[in-house]
């Protein structure tokens, strides 16, 4: 009888500990982009911490209009500034550095906004223009 409540015991203490002993777990998130209304085709996201001390600066590609930042190691709940890089050509062709050259012309640019990461899965859409 008396082994059988040290078990029961036990086995409690090890759920407990599974549920809530290791370490917290990183937050994500995914969404779409778009510049001037179409899935901007590449790009980067950067994720900077409001506060330095607590989160790690974490990064992410665009392709295709989407983007999915998983369980990245220091990216946890907070506030962050997101810094949203892109190049879109227009098909334009312009003198390059190297005279008689043609290189396809770009539009670049990029976006600030701060942003509040909850714990577990997030969800944010950017909707960017051009002009």
């Amino acid at each position: 009888m008396m082994l059988k409540s040290i078990s029961n015991t036990l086995l409690i203490l090890a759920l407990v500990c599974v549920m809530g002993c290791g370490s917290e777990k990183s937050s994500s998130i995914k969404g779409s982009i778009t510049l001037d209304g179409e899935p901007l085709v590449l790009g980067n996201l950067t994720f900077s911490p409001i506060i330095p001390e607590t989160n790690k600066k974490v990064a992410t590609a665009v392709n295709n209009g989407t983007y999915n930042l998983e369980n990245h190691a220091g990216f946890n709940p907070g506030s962050y500034r997101v810094e949203i890089n892109w190049a879109k050509k227009t098909g334009k062709k312009v003198p390059s550095a190297d005279p008689g050259i043609l290189m396809e012309q770009t539009i670049q640019g990029t976006i600030n906004e701060e942003i509040k990461i909850e714990k577990g899965a997030n969800e944010k859409d950017f909707k960017l223009k051009s002009k």
